[in-house]
């Protein structure tokens, strides 16, 4: 399959290890440089440093100026994206359907419009959820869902007939969940500094399945475009939390809001417009871009446990389920579970919608198709 032209390279979303390049490479030198990931791997979406894929920045999720951000808390962020949300449905009579997995972040999306929605705007909110939603926080739906939204298991719900909302990319304003891990089998990592990122090196150099050298070399260029791409946008990274923030943040965060879209792909241009226009990416708003500066630089987001990541917003959902036990005990887990089939693909998606595959075995990999 060739490449579409002349659309642009929005993504190349991947669910299985796959090498990945240095900023020398085309994405034909990808398999020949040496390292594997399971990550998302998308442009940089602040101020295009530079993307060795070739991926372009998607105006639908690109952040504001970030050189001056003032204080703002997560509760704010969430409470103006829901105003900004039911100030959308006025003009709109299409159904608003929330994937519910359970989660913090679609939770949190939850508790924001069970706070900030009268209930005729509630009404109209169907959430979309299965039996691993409900077991994974069953006091939320319990107390909050099936009380005061309508809700279904019917996965019919898309962007050609409503407007779609769910935890994607919620994740990438926080930090990555490597660095959960890293804190985990190595104390007191999370907040070394960047002056000293022997150990980062290392931790980055032993994610892969190929050869240590290469992997090292990876790394040291990995660390370098990241901080080279925030300095551009004039944040300072000073420690091992600000790279695998910033490194979710703006690399990342793409893939991640893109996808849904992977998974309900049918080939049609209008449901690639539609999809543009219905989905509603709640964590794209300009107040959640800006708390998610502002709370990394407060490091207010990981605090070294693994019951720490993501408090904030477990405190604002506490604020309307009073759900002591997901407060202090809710961790990072898995929310979707895909498919066999799709993990065997890397998937690039293209500016027109078109979506392409390749295998993720870098020996079966027709380099020339790209």
């Amino acid at each position: 399959m060739n490449k579409p032209s002349p659309t642009l390279l929005f993504a190349l979303l991947d669910h299985a290890p796959t090498a990945v390049g240095n900023y020398t490479h085309t994405l034909k030198d990808i398999c020949r440089t040496g390292i594997t990931h399971d990550i998302f791997v998308g442009a940089d979406r602040i101020n295009d440093a530079g993307d060795p894929f070739g991926i372009t920045a998607f105006e639908k999720i690109r952040a504001p100026d970030l050189a001056s951000v003032l204080p703002i808390t997560f509760e704010q962020a969430t409470d103006i994206t829901a105003m900004k949300l039911a100030a959308l449905m006025e003009k709109s009579d299409l159904p608003i359907a929330v994937h519910w997995s359970g989660g913090i972040d679609s939770t949190a999306v939850l508790a924001g419009m069970m706070k900030n929605f009268n209930p005729v705007l509630r009404n109209r909110v169907v959430v979309v959820m299965n039996n691993t939603s409900y077991w994974d926080n069953p006091h939320f739906f319990e107390k909050i869902i099936k009380p005061n939204f309508r809700y279904t298991s019917d996965q019919t719900y898309n962007w050609d007939n409503a407007i779609i909302i769910n935890g994607d990319p919620g994740d990438k304003l926080w930090i990555a969940n490597k660095l959960v891990q890293m804190e985990h089998e190595h104390k007191n990592t999370f907040d070394r500094s960047l002056s000293k990122p022997d150990m980062l090196i290392e931790w980055m150099s032993n994610q892969s399945q190929h050869s240590h050298d290469s992997n090292k070399d990876y790394a040291h260029w990995l660390l370098e475009h990241v901080q080279h791409s925030a300095k551009k946008a004039q944040v300072v990274l000073e420690n091992y939390s600000d790279f695998y923030w910033w490194l979710g943040f703006a690399f990342f965060f793409q893939g991640a809001a893109l996808t849904s879209f992977r998974h309900v792909y049918n080939g049609s241009s209008t449901h690639w417009e539609n999809y543009n226009k219905n989905f509603f990416i709640w964590w794209t708003t300009d107040e959640y871009q800006k708390w998610s500066v502002y709370a990394q630089q407060t490091q207010e987001k990981f605090k070294g446990s693994v019951t720490s990541y993501k408090m904030t917003a477990k405190n604002y959902i506490f604020d309307v389920d009073k759900n002591d036990w997901y407060k202090t005990y809710k961790t990072k887990s898995e929310s979707v579970k895909w498919s066999r089939n799709l993990m065997h693909a890397s998937t690039l998606i293209y500016s027109d919608g078109t979506i392409s595959h390749a295998p993720s075995s870098c020996s079966e990999l027709n380099l020339e198709q790209f």
